[in-house]
């Protein structure tokens, strides 16, 4: 009965989907169809009907009743169904009649540039950025007092790796906006903006620029020894050139996602040392269909049987000890703490996956569950259909590439009511445009 459901619950997703995505090609990703096969199918309703049949090798399942397994199923069917319905109302908003006409032409029209014909005062700005981004390097590297790529070939063992990853994220003892920022963010966001403006102007000044952010971009993204950065990056840079091409050749596409797999179990074995070769596909298997919805089962295990609903507090710490009373861990940590309490405490693990979902039932309850997908797909749709309905310039195609699979769109509910980081950025972005014209006028004058 469930596989029966879960079947009719993927085609009417995947036609809503459709409706409000414009195209559900492969060779044609957008941020919409990217989040309805990648993030909602594979990575979580595939692991999440296997779980509803009691299937699934992971440790977090071990915790959750029979019970809150089914309830898992019919809360993440539920996403399946109310998200698009969310973007749907945001095509209403935009009166959008249809998607696939309004898409294509956005797709199929040449970059423009933002302030003036060649975008001379605004590049300077971004050159500028670009200096600080080396520079947030040059500090990583000061405060940490390492190069991380190096010290991965002498350690020994999983476990030191683990801690070094910790030592680098939760145990970070500098300045945290330049590490959030500047560092992890700006970086990469920049890498695709100066390809945007290489493609528009062929000029060899903006080709070194590229080359110059891509270095540092391949150096912060493996600077945490994760294994996925560099792959997620990847595959957000074959997005780009979607948007910027309008599609995307098979052969290219295919040989992508070869290479991201072999990348993935390359990283496997730097990272993992001493394991068996033999249990590689199992490992991953658990690894892409149960360790990332396995969380989301856990937190209805978990809220409110043994932690009360947390509400707004796990927002961020200075606006939760100002208006709500204190500040409490976030539920993908307190779920964490629960499941692996000796790893946890030890430094080895840090935030549980889970949809995002999840979080929003341990913050919220029932509310939480109901109103979360209509409000992030509303959202997402706001953010999809102003970018295609406006000029098609570097800066705002390389964010709409960035944001539709370089930001995990399934993690973290508290990131859609509050990210100060996603704030910044925008500001940066947005100050340096409004500056770029004072320039112009400047001159002009």
């Amino acid at each position: 009965m469930i596989y029966f459901a879960s079947v009719v619950i993927v085609i009417l997703s995947y036609f809503q989907f459709k409706n409000v995505a414009g195209t559900m090609a492969i060779n044609r990703l957008n941020i919409l169809s990217v989040i309805f096969y990648f993030y909602l199918i594979f990575v979580s309703y595939i692991g999440t009907v296997f779980i509803a049949n009691g299937f699934g090798d992971n440790p977090a399942l071990n915790h959750v009743s029979s019970e809150n397994k089914i309830f898992g199923w019919l809360a993440i069917s539920y996403v399946m169904i109310s998200f698009p319905f969310g973007v749907f109302l945001a095509k209403k908003l935009f009166n959008i009649k249809n998607v696939k006409s309004v898409l294509d032409n956005y797709l199929f029209a040449g970059l423009k540039p933002l302030v003036s014909k060649k975008d001379s005062y605004f590049r300077m700005l971004l050159y500028i950025l670009s200096f600080f981004s080396l520079l947030s390097i040059i500090y990583m590297i000061f405060v940490t007092g390492k190069v991380p790529q190096t010290e991965l070939f002498n350690l020994s063992s999983q476990t030191e790796v683990l801690l070094l990853r910790t030592n680098i994220s939760r145990d970070f003892e500098g300045i945290y906006a330049i590490k959030s920022i500047f560092f992890e963010t700006l970086t990469p966001i920049l890498s695709l903006v100066s390809y945007c403006y290489f493609t528009m102007t062929k000029r060899i000044q903006d080709k070194l620029w590229f080359f110059l952010m891509l270095i540092l971009t391949l150096f912060v993204l493996t600077f945490s020894l994760s294994k996925s950065p560099l792959i997620v990056y990847g595959i957000t840079f074959l997005i780009l050139k979607i948007y910027l091409k309008g599609f995307v050749a098979w052969k290219p596409l295919i040989a992508t996602f070869i290479i991201a797999f072999i990348g993935i179990i390359v990283m496997f074995f730097l990272i993992s040392r001493s394991v068996d070769s033999s249990i590689v596909l199992t490992f991953l298997f658990n690894r892409v269909f149960f360790d990332q919805i396995s969380g989301t089962f856990l937190m209805f295990e978990i809220f409110p049987s043994y932690n009360d609903f947390i509400g707004f507090t796990s927002m961020s710490k200075p606006i939760s000890n100002l208006l709500f009373g204190g500040y409490s861990q976030p539920a993908t940590r307190l779920a964490m703490e629960y499941a692996f309490p000796v790893a946890t405490e030890q430094g080895l693990m840090n935030l549980l996956s889970t949809l995002f979902v999840g979080e929003a039932w341990a913050n919220f309850g029932w509310i939480g569950l109901l109103i979360s997908p209509i409000y992030i797909g509303f959202l997402i749709g706001i953010f999809f259909y102003f970018i295609i309905t406006s000029k098609k310039t570097p800066i705002l195609v390389a964010f709409l590439a960035y944001c539709s699979f370089g930001v995990s769109f399934s993690t973290q509910f508290n990131n859609y009511l509050y990210n100060s980081g996603m704030f910044i950025i925008i500001f940066i972005f947005f100050s340096s445009y409004i500056y770029a014209i004072f320039l112009k006028q400047l001159k002009i004058n």
